[in-house]
């Protein structure tokens, strides 16, 4: 077991450094020192490993959301996977999609090839599985991100807004910062239309608004990027 964690922490030293590197004009750590600072997620639902930004907004100045976007546009990923299992029509229709096809180019009934069927699930059942709990993810961090919006709606229904947001709406960056800025949005173009104005609709619309400013001041940029004082200043 230990080492197959030293294996895991190697190859994503290793993804990290190259990412740095293509991210931030050939700045550069030592592969030791990216693995001493790769350390376990603070909640397992943001995944199993996590790479701390801040340490870098102050030699790189940027903002830690800025240094995690470019990561992320950067880093090496399994690209036909992550077409599959993202696809909001389901794992067929995202083998047979385009985008995944000039990865790799088979059908459904070619799936045994690339991904091992196991004793219990066959090949695409195994790819729907990560499938169904990447946008089970999506759903919970817009409810982290519209706190208020969620107890207004009650849970059950505002899953039911959100599961119908990341389907309209894919996300289109790694960065979980940008996922919910459609919401307020979406919100207006699904309002029902036989509810007289101002109505609970327009309620729901404004709190979901008001949230989303508060995440992109949140993540917005900060004194990072501004030169520090002397002290003869």
């Amino acid at each position: 077991m230990a080492e197959f964690h030293n294996k895991i922490y190697l190859k994503l030293s290793t993804l990290i450094g190259e990412a740095i590197e293509k991210a931030f004009d050939g700045t550069s750590l030592p592969q030791d020192e990216i693995i001493s600072m790769i350390g376990g997620a603070p909640n397992l639902k943001m995944g199993h490993f996590a790479f701390p930004c801040f340490i870098l907004a102050k030699p790189l100045k940027k903002g830690p959301p800025q240094i995690s976007a470019a990561l992320l546009e950067n880093i090496e990923k399994p690209e036909w996977v992550q077409e599959v299992i993202t696809n909001p029509d389901g794992i067929a229709a995202g083998v047979e999609s385009p985008t995944a096809r000039q990865q790799i180019d088979i059908g459904v009934s070619n799936i045994e090839d690339v991904v091992e069927p196991s004793s219990r699930l066959g090949s695409a059942e195994r790819l729907a599985v990560y499938g169904n709990a990447y946008f089970a993810r999506l759903v919970e961090c817009l409810g982290e991100e519209f706190p208020a919006t969620r107890h207004a709606l009650g849970e059950e229904t505002f899953e039911s807004f959100a599961f119908g947001y990341v389907n309209d709406s894919p996300s289109s960056s790694y960065s979980l910062g940008f996922l919910g800025e459609r919401f307020a949005q979406y919100l207006i173009e699904t309002r029902p239309t036989d509810v007289p104005k101002p109505g609970w609709p327009d309620f729901l619309i404004d709190l979901a608004t008001l949230e989303r400013t508060y995440a992109e001041v949140f993540d917005g940029p900060g004194p990072e990027s501004l030169d520090t004082l002397k002290p003869e200043d």
